[in-house]
């Protein structure tokens, strides 16, 4: 989030007369169109928040200001029943106090954590990536979004002293954010070691690591979240130059292909 609170500084500063003494602004996996984490974990997160002292921490994580700005996708409380919208209002109206500023007036450079060559990281949409076997007072399930217009599961959790009964958690119109190319956050293996640090039973877990930082959004590019950024002609966003790694990787990682490209640039 240090890049989106230095963008919208530098243009403040420079708007209102204030010397900001920059030369070079340089973005690093910074979530200019937002960022992701599964709907699945922050269901897991908010339902287990009363059992589970890492699930609260997470869920109060979740539900700050701040999060809530950044993430695109927001799942609420775990017993909000009926269709709600995905897209928090604080991140809508972020987003768009954002974009109502001009670009910093400086050299313009981003790194993306995520690849551009448009490679997943194997989370295909709708995929299983949590099965809970607690026993018969808890259990529970989470999948990938679907990216589908149509109803799609992403959550089921039961715990007896939580809900009393079971709970399924749909949504639809939900991008493919969890396998798409972009800096990596460990956010369904932090679930799966919150149950299993629980107590309640045993957890079988893949696609650990998510997407977090899209490619696009980290260089700030209008273009489909599975885009070959590489392929895009110069200019194609607001950056002056950029560069997308060559593999996902976890985010802000400075690996040695960013360092060597960073080298000839500052």
């Amino acid at each position: 989030m240090g890049g989106l609170i230095t963008r919208y500084a530098l243009r403040y500063m420079q708007q209102n007369n204030m010397p900001a003494q920059t030369d070079i602004f340089l973005c690093f996996d910074s979530p200019h169109n937002g960022a992701c984490i599964p709907l699945g974990v922050q269901t897991g997160a908010s339902f287990l928040s009363s059992e589970s002292a890492a699930a609260d921490a997470s869920w109060k994580l979740l539900t700050s200001t701040a999060a809530k700005q950044m993430v695109v996708y927001h799942t609420g409380p775990w017993d909000e029943a009926g269709e709600h919208d995905l897209v928090s209002p604080e991140y809508t109206a972020f987003m768009a106090d954002l974009n109502a500023l001009p670009w910093p007036n400086a050299t313009k450079l981003a790194v993306a954590n995520g690849t551009g060559t448009g490679a997943s990281n194997g989370a295909t949409p709708g995929v299983h990536t949590l099965d809970w076997s607690g026993n018969a007072c808890a259990y529970g399930d989470t999948w990938a979004a679907a990216d589908s217009t149509d109803w799609a599961k992403y959550a089921f959790f039961y715990v007896s002293p939580v809900s009393g009964s079971e709970w399924t958690y749909v949504s639809r119109n939900a991008l493919a954010y969890d396998g798409a190319p972009g800096g990596q956050r460990d956010s369904n293996g932090e679930l799966a070691k919150g149950i299993e640090d629980s107590g309640y039973g045993w957890v079988d877990h893949w696609y650990d690591n998510t997407c977090f930082v899209p490619t696009v959004s980290a260089l700030a590019l209008d273009e489909d979240l599975y885009c070959v950024v590489n392929d895009l002609p110069p200019g194609s966003g607001p950056f002056d130059e950029t560069m997308a790694s060559s593999a996902n990787m976890q985010h802000a990682t400075l690996s040695q292909e960013i360092a060597d490209w960073l080298k000839t640039k500052l």
